[in-house]
């Protein structure tokens, strides 16, 4: 119907809901363009016995879908919409908000989407409110925010559940609080709307400050990024996750955070715990070739002391195994290894240049091995997953 004339709300739904046998209204449903709407469209607690499509129409008084049933609603290129009020509804297919403005807020509240939710392209002005209340909303296809939608006021989808969520972030709230994700759930995201892990937490990050951290959105986000695949950038949102839990945490929990985010990623980067043992295997051989150096490491049997050729001129024994610094801080740090060096070598403050240094090498071995116990238990434990979180 392309009237470009007003029309009483209340005739609106009374085609909309006439009985199933009903002629007097085409099969495919209500269909009006270009019209003037006066009154409120107020389905609350009925049922749309037909399809409803409104195109280029303005309803200034808003639409009052609460607790209705319908088969699928359209509403496309609409230049005003005083509001939607949908609490409990039920649609069978889609509900559709396309290029729209909406001047009052949409309230989804508890509402059942069989097909998928469309708002893109549409302003939705929520004034003071919310822009968008969608708790507990249930979409089985996706969500599409993206093409030009844009919204003043938060968009609230705690606990709301969709197939898929296809937005995009040039359409994402510019404002901080201006998302919040608690509970919400979602089993896919659209390939094109944003999959690396920098651009997701920069979504997650507009969510509202609040004196609790609630990790589910990171976990989810994380879930959903392994399942498509984005393995890398999964494990990337849940050091995210832990690096932003810190701030609640107390401060000795805090400092443990801090080591393990260093050390090992929280688990997903065991590879660092390889690079520090490297840093620490490579200094103490300098450590150790300068001890030589400075004469602070001396053999650690005493039947060497016995020999009268060391004795007279420092000569080993032939079978004496000679000091090796790359092997000595290896076989000082990795346990469970026995390079024949530790036991054959030790440093000393009785003797040599710098006494002081050798009192150094003599603490250096002690935190060598403590070092070398902590990052080959972190390795090994990043390594088989025992202290990631997923």
């Amino acid at each position: 119907m392309d009237v470009g004339e007003t029309i009483p709300a209340a005739l609106v739904v009374e085609l909309a809901c006439k009985p199933e046998g009903d002629e007097s209204v085409h099969p495919k449903g209500v269909q009006i363009r270009g019209a003037t709407i006066i009154g409120e469209l107020d389905f609350e607690d009925r049922t749309l016995t037909r399809p409803l499509w409104l195109s280029e129409c303005t309803i200034a008084d808003g639409i009052n879908l609460r607790g209705a049933r319908a088969k699928v609603l359209g509403f496309q290129d609409c230049p005003k919409i005083g509001g939607i009020e949908a609490g409990e509804l039920r649609v069978d297919r889609s509900l559709l908000l396309r290029r729209s403005t909406v001047k009052g807020r949409v309230y989804l509240i508890g509402a059942d989407i069989g097909g998928s939710l469309e708002c893109s392209g549409s302003y939705l002005d929520g004034g003071d409110e919310p822009a968008l209340r969608a708790d507990m909303l249930k979409v089985a296809g996706a969500i599409f925010l993206r093409n030009g939608f844009r919204a003043n006021g938060a968009l609230v989808l705690d606990r709301a559940h969709v197939g898929a969520l296809n937005d995009s972030p040039d359409c994402w709230p510019t404002q901080k609080g201006g998302l919040e994700l608690n509970g919400f759930t979602y089993g896919a995201l659209a390939a094109h709307c944003g999959l690396d892990s920098d651009s997701r937490l920069r979504w997650l990050h507009l969510q509202p400050k609040l004196n609790y951290f609630d990790p589910q959105p990171y976990e989810q986000l994380a879930k959903v990024m392994k399942a498509q695949g984005h393995n890398a950038d999964a494990r990337a949102v849940l050091i995210a996750k832990e690096r932003d839990r810190r701030p609640f945490l107390q401060w000795h929990k805090r400092v443990l955070s801090v080591l393990f985010d260093v050390l090992v990623g929280y688990g997903y980067r065991p590879w660092l715990a390889a690079v520090w043992m490297a840093v620490f295997i490579a200094g103490g051989a300098l450590a150790v070739a300068q001890a030589d150096h400075l004469g602070h490491m001396v053999p650690a049997k005493e039947r060497v002391y016995m020999d009268k050729a060391y004795v007279a001129d420092r000569v080993l024994p032939a079978e004496y195994p000679h000091l090796q610094p790359v092997v000595y801080s290896l076989d000082v740090f990795l346990p469970f290894v026995d390079l024949q060096q530790e036991d054959y070598w030790m440093p000393t403050d009785q003797r040599g240049q710098a006494r002081v240094f050798g009192r150094g090498m003599m603490l250096w071995r002690w935190l060598h091995i403590a070092f070398g116990w902590a990052l080959s238990a972190l390795f090994v434990a990043g390594i088989t997953g025992l202290i990631k979180k997923e």
